[in-house]
């Protein structure tokens, strides 16, 4: 995804282990931008079941974005258990606000009460 420098985003990870036979079976990673975001994710763990949904709401501040991309992906885990694999069953990414209240640059915008005539 494009991202615009000065804007924090909103990523949201909508998970829903549909794949797995038993509890505890799935751990994975989660990266935004090459960094480590969520390490050794178990939906099982969080759920208490399969096939249940999930989602998970991270942040990306401007820092973190560069060359104005931003790149999320799953992975196998770092640890020794369970089947290497990951999933992820949707993404939304929703751009913040800035400082001046605006989404599209430096200013916020207007009111109508100070609109000028």
């Amino acid at each position: 995804m494009v991202a615009e420098p000065g804007f924090r985003y909103l990523i949201r990870l909508h998970f829903s282990d549909i794949v797995s036979k038993t509890l505890n079976s799935l751990y994975f990673n989660v990266y935004i931008n090459g960094m480590m975001a969520v390490a050794n994710l178990d939906l099982s763990s969080l759920t208490m079941g399969l096939a249940v949904a999930y989602y998970k709401d991270l942040i990306a501040e401007s820092s973190s974005i560069i060359n104005s991309t931003l790149l999320v992906q799953v992975g196998p885990n770092t640890i020794d258990s369970g089947d290497p694999n990951a999933i992820l069953n949707g993404l939304e990414i929703m751009k913040i606000s800035n400082e001046a209240s605006s989404l599209d640059g430096l200013f916020s915008p207007k009111t109508s009460s100070e609109a000028e005539p």
